[in-house]
C-alpha cells in the first residue's frame, strides 16, 4: 500500500473539524465523508469495462480510503458515473485545449477520468493513459468538451502534440 494513504486518511477525516478551514461549494452534499472502500474486483472490472488501468494512487485512494464523497466541491463521483474523454488537438498554438467523450473502443487518443463534479459546467480529471498518466487537471465544459484545463494549483498542463 502506497505509504501516503493512512496519511491521507487521517487528513480528510479531520477537514469538517478545522475551526477557521475555508468551505467548498457543493460539500453539502458529502459532508466531508468517504462512500465505502470498493473491493479489488469491483475496480478491476470497471478497468476492464473501460480497456484502462487507473493511475496506481488513484487506485489504492479508492480502494483503502474510499470510492466517492469527501472532496472538493461536489465530491468524488462514485466509479460507475465517472466517464472518459479525449482531449481534442490543438488548433493554434497558444489556444485551449477541449475535451470530448471517448469512443467506446477507440483508444487512439490519450484519455482522461471525469472523477470530481464541480458544478455548473466545471469538471475535474485524472490522466489515466497518455504523458500526463496520473495527473488531474481542471476544466470548464464548453460546445460539448472541457476548455482551459489546468493542473489545480499548476499551470496548464503543456501535453504533446
Amino acid at each position: 500500500m502506497d505509504p501516503r494513504i493512512p496519511r491521507l486518511h487521517r487528513k480528510l477525516a479531520a477537514i469538517p473539524f478545522q475551526p477557521l478551514r475555508s468551505h467548498s461549494f457543493g460539500e453539502e452534499q458529502h459532508k466531508f465523508r468517504l462512500g465505502p472502500k470498493l473491493v479489488e474486483a469491483r475496480v478491476a472490472a470497471f478497468e476492464a469495462e473501460h480497456d484502462i488501468a487507473l493511475p496506481d494512487a488513484y487506485r489504492h485512494f479508492l480502494t483503502h480510503i474510499g470510492g466517492s464523497g469527501a472532496a472538493p466541491f461536489y465530491g468524488l463521483m462514485p466509479l460507475e458515473r465517472c466517464s472518459l474523454l479525449v482531449m481534442n488537438p490543438r488548433e493554434e498554438p497558444g489556444t485551449p485545449r477541449g475535451f470530448d467523450d471517448a469512443e467506446p473502443g477507440g483508444h487512439g487518443r490519450d484519455l482522461f477520468l471525469h472523477v470530481i463534479e464541480m458544478g455548473c459546467t466545471d469538471v475535474c480529471v485524472i490522466a489515466v493513459t497518455g504523458p500526463l498518466t496520473g495527473r488531474v487537471l481542471i476544466g470548464t465544459v464548453r460546445h460539448g468538451g472541457l476548455q482551459d484545463p489546468g493542473r489545480a494549483g499548476r499551470p496548464p498542463a503543456r501535453p504533446r502534440a
